[in-house]
């Protein structure tokens, strides 16, 4: 059986191709943030990636007003080797940064007016406490059965906090005020960077 784990861009540098911040990404359709799993065998490890399309009969409907397909969406995966290792951060630096990250976003949003996010966030630092939360959306990234409380937390408080996305989400907001932007923008840079290390340590942690 392969290791897998979950692979992620380094979300602490910009992107090289010119394209939008990392965490205004989270809006985009067809993994605009890169990320995948890697697979490691002893012949070799792979980067698997998923492509979304939509299926040619679907389009065809599309054209034609009549969009009724139940199912348009097609997916592929796309192995390539690699030689980057699955990365397992520690779980207890991870957690404090992301509580941290939480916490700021949180008081920011509060004191900006950017409800419900403030409550949406302290929510997500309050499952840090629960035993053995069920993490929202996401089950399926644990084996079932699964149940090592501090990997739970730590991807419950992730997915709870992961507030970044497109129309009516945290990236939604701007500020007339140029200190206050530049503010949010830090705010959400950090806030996605310590989401994104919280998925990977939760899931690839041995």
């Amino acid at each position: 059986m392969p290791e897998i784990g979950l692979a992620t861009p380094d979300v602490d540098a910009e992107p090289t191709d010119g394209g939008p911040a990392w965490h205004l990404r989270a809006a985009f359709a067809n993994d605009g943030i890169s990320t995948g799993l890697v697979a490691a065998t002893p012949s070799g490890t792979t980067l698997w990636k998923a492509q979304w399309h939509v299926g040619e009969s679907a389009v065809a409907q599309w054209k034609t007003g009549e969009f009724a397909a139940a199912r348009p969406w097609h997916v592929s995966y796309t192995g390539t080797p690699t030689e980057d290792p699955i990365v397992r951060p520690p779980l207890e630096a991870i957690r404090q940064e992301l509580v941290s990250a939480l916490t700021s976003a949180a008081s920011f949003a509060g004191s900006h007016d950017m409800q419900p996010w403030d409550g949406v966030l302290e929510a997500a630092v309050d499952l840090g406490s629960v035993e053995c939360p069920e993490p929202p959306y996401y089950p399926d990234m644990f084996p079932a059965g699964h149940d090592e409380p501090a990997r739970r937390r730590l991807l419950a408080m992730a997915t709870a906090g992961n507030v970044l996305g497109g129309q009516g989400t945290w990236n939604d907001v701007g500020f007339s005020d140029g200190d206050v932007q530049r503010d949010y923008d830090l705010q959400s840079r950090r806030l996605f960077a310590a989401l994104m290390r919280a998925f990977r340590a939760s899931v690839n942690s041995a």
